[in-house]
C-alpha cells in the first residue's frame, strides 16, 4: 500500500479544516476533518494538525527505527525497536 508522501496542508473550508497534499487540486482534498453539529473547535484542529502531519512522522518513524535497531545492543530503552516496528507498519 502506497500513501501521499508529500508534504501535507491544511486549508479552512466551510466544514471545517481540508487536508491536501501539496501536489493535490484544491478541490481533491485527502482528507476533511469537521464537526456535523458545526461545532468546531480546538480538539479538531489538532486532529487536522496530526492527519497533516503523519507523513513527516512516518518518514521520522522509519529513521529512528533505523537509529534504534542499530544501536538497540546498547543505549535504547527495552521494546523500542518493536514498538517503532508495529507503528511502522499500521501507517503503512
Amino acid at each position: 500500500m502506497n500513501h501521499t508522501n508529500q508534504p501535507w496542508v491544511m486549508h479552512p473550508c466551510e466544514e471545517g479544516w481540508d487536508i491536501y497534499s501539496t501536489e493535490s487540486e484544491i478541490d481533491h482534498p485527502l482528507a476533511t476533518v469537521h464537526r456535523c453539529d458545526g461545532r468546531f473547535g480546538y480538539e479538531d484542529i489538532a486532529n487536522a494538525k496530526l492527519m497533516r502531519a503523519a507523513p513527516v512522522l512516518l518518514e521520522m518513524c522509519k529513521r529512528l527505527h533505523e537509529c534504534a535497531d542499530y544501536w538497540s545492543e546498547y543505549d535504547v530503552p527495552l521494546g523500542i525497536v518493536d514498538d517503532l516496528k508495529k507503528a511502522i507498519e499500521e501507517a503503512t
